[in-house]
């Protein structure tokens, strides 16, 4: 009796220490997930889709400066025209002051640097500057996205049909580039706002130059702007797909992450089950059938007893009944598993409908 008491306490204290390592080591590693698989998975979305708005808003910038540039050149065009009749005194055409106060009255102020003919051309020589200076700080960008190959060859390659006057009646034509054509055209307007010679300008053929392609030009300002917005189309559809498939990627991976990590906790707990299975085992059965009643006479007992109650948890007890027993212990795993099962098939459902969503949504 004696020796079946000692048995009964040490098959107790060896019950009361078993902890399955995989229990103990399976928070930290879920901790883990938390704090750097998931992480690690956003990171490739929120870099794509920072990269894909910049892209984006370079591109928005550019369509918005292209549009303003045929828009201004046109102006350009029409301000040395108007300048060069203003100032020679040999004409009845007002000056721009003149036009606005007569058009506007007090209702609107004058534009800016509007005072003189001259002053007006320079400002809007200026201001083309700027834009083109704005665009080509962008191009080299936009050139790496490749959608706005049609637009950056009008602006730098010389696709556009342009004529120079020699006199009135000859010319000499050829294709340049859109840059060149827009660098001829403020270098004639600035000479045209800088002239002491207004009248003496009128035999200048840079000007008539100017003046006799505008019908050519503008179809070709017109058609790189055109292009611009074709470009960002193509570059904003192909954007929202990068990201999508980016966030696919994503949720894969994260999907993958976890189903490993629960097959591997699985396997695991399947293995120390089956060490804990094999060293108990060897005890008597009677022992552990002994235990198993002790504990559960216990666990009827009222908590304010003041005797020393033995704590185990559910899965302590079935374990122990499954090992009083010569049944095997891999017996009920996929009862026991069918929680564990249920949330993969449903993850895996889950993933696999958000997956198709964003695919119907990308094409």
């Amino acid at each position: 009796i004696l020796e079946e008491k000692l048995q009964k306490k040490y098959v107790e204290s060896m019950v009361e220490s078993v902890v399955l390592p995989s229990m103990r080591y399976g928070p930290v590693i879920i901790i883990l997930l938390l704090v750097i698989v998931m992480p690690v998975c956003i990171i490739p979305v929120t870099f794509a889709v920072v990269n894909n708005i910049d892209h984006v808003r370079e591109a928005m910038t550019v369509v918005m400066y292209s549009s303003q540039l045929r828009m201004s050149l046109a102006q350009l065009i029409f301000l040395t025209y108007h300048s060069v009749m203003h100032n020679t005194g040999k004409t009845q055409m007002p000056s721009l002051k003149t036009r606005w106060e007569n058009a506007y009255g007090d209702r609107r102020p004058l534009p800016y640097k509007w005072e003189t003919d001259s002053s007006a051309l320079m400002q809007s020589v200026q201001e083309n500057r700027a834009l083109v200076n704005i665009i080509n700080s962008l191009s080299h960008n936009l050139a790496q996205t490749g959608n706005f190959e049609v637009s950056l060859n009008i602006l730098y390659t010389s696709t556009v049909p342009f004529s120079s006057y020699t006199t009135h009646d000859d010319f000499t034509s050829g294709d340049y580039s859109l840059e060149h054509i827009i660098t001829f055209l403020l270098s004639t307007a600035v000479n045209a706002s800088s002239t002491t010679d207004p009248g003496g300008f009128l035999d200048n053929f840079d000007f008539w130059s100017m003046i006799k392609n505008i019908k050519t030009m503008l179809p070709n300002f017109e058609a790189f702007a055109d292009f611009v917005v074709e470009g960002i189309t193509v570059l904003t559809e192909n954007s929202r797909r990068d990201v999508l498939l980016t966030v696919v990627i994503a949720i894969l991976m994260v999907y993958l992450i976890s189903l490993a990590f629960i097959i591997f906790i699985i396997i695991k707990l399947n293995k120390e089950k089956e060490q804990v299975f094999s060293v108990f085992k060897a005890l008597p059965k009677s022992a552990l059938s002994a235990i198993v009643t002790q504990l559960n006479s216990q666990k009827g007992k009222d908590a304010d007893e003041e005797q020393v109650q033995v704590v185990m948890s559910a899965q302590e007890e079935n374990a122990l009944r499954v090992l009083s027993t010569s049944v095997d212990p891999s017996s009920g795993n996929l009862q026991r598993m069918w929680p564990i099962i249920a949330l993969i098939v449903l993850f895996t459902i889950a993933s696999v409908i958000l997956i198709v969503i964003l695919i119907y949504c990308a094409y």
